[in-house]
């Protein structure tokens, strides 16, 4: 369950405006690789470290423990800046309350941040995204199978969490998702050669020695690098606007960076 209620955690908190938040992919990696990922709390000797890889100011940690029916979550909030942690007061509750209970941690976390909301932020993290326990924890072992490679195991959950409740949101967007995990897996392998080829070919560019451009030509006129609009009333520019995706595709591309 504590995986399903850090990604619960993390989908409210990007209902902020105030608040930029870390790639959840890019967390799990560094955790891993620290071998924090079931450390409970952060440590703060590590946090600073962690925080200038991530490119983070901040960082939340937290711990999950039961006995019986009763749950008890406590968290951290790090400062990495400063490298100042604060502790919030471990809270108790019946796991029937479990999703209030990951309300009431969100919320915490926003006032020990100074955060004032307004109310459309304040009523789309208050909004429960499912009451469906069964569902939930179907939820959190798509979650967990996916984090060991086990896609398959993943999807049959994530799929029996989204028909349980069919308006659990986040199920159904980790099904699609785990879904394209799947499909780029089974892709065949591509040569760095091939993929010179095939991209030479489809931007007709002629040449390998054409693909540089006919690549820059393609990013230029596809959305996906935001070209400068000045507006005519008051001469700003749109360039810093995000860039809108018209579609995904997988490859696995084989090789040294050295290109051999």
């Amino acid at each position: 369950m504590a995986r399903g209620f850090a990604e619960l955690v993390a989908t409210d908190l990007t209902h902020v405006n105030a608040l930029v938040t870390v790639d959840r992919l890019r967390i799990q990696t560094l955790l891993r690789e620290q071998e924090l990922a079931q450390s409970g709390l952060i440590d703060p000797a590590s946090a600073p470290r962690m925080g200038k890889l991530l490119g983070a100011g901040k960082l939340i940690g937290g711990s999950m423990s039961s006995a019986g029916d009763q749950l008890l979550i406590s968290g951290s909030l790090i400062d990495l800046v400063s490298e100042q942690g604060s502790r919030s007061v471990p809270a108790e509750r019946e796991l029937q309350e479990f999703f209030r209970l990951q309300k009431e941690f969100v919320f915490s976390v926003i006032d020990s941040l100074g955060i004032e909301l307004t109310k459309a932020e304040r009523d789309a993290i208050g909004t429960y995204p499912t009451t469906s326990y069964a569902a939930f924890l179907a939820y959190c072992r798509g979650l967990e199978y996916r984090q060991q490679g086990f896609f398959k195991s993943a999807e049959s959950e994530f799929q029996r969490a989204a028909e349980l409740d069919g308006g659990f949101l986040q199920a159904r967007q980790e099904l699609q998702s785990t879904q394209d995990l799947i499909v780029g897996a089974t892709l065949p392998d591509v040569s760095p050669r091939a993929l010179t080829a095939a991209a030479t070919e489809l931007l007709g560019a002629g040449t390998a020695a054409g693909l540089e451009a006919g690549l820059s030509n393609l990013a230029n006129t596809s959305g996906v690098v935001p070209q400068p609009q000045t507006d005519p009333d008051n001469g700003n520019s749109n360039a810093d606007n995000k860039p809108v995706v018209s579609g995904y595709g997988s490859a696995t591309v084989t090789g040294g960076f050295d290109g051999q």
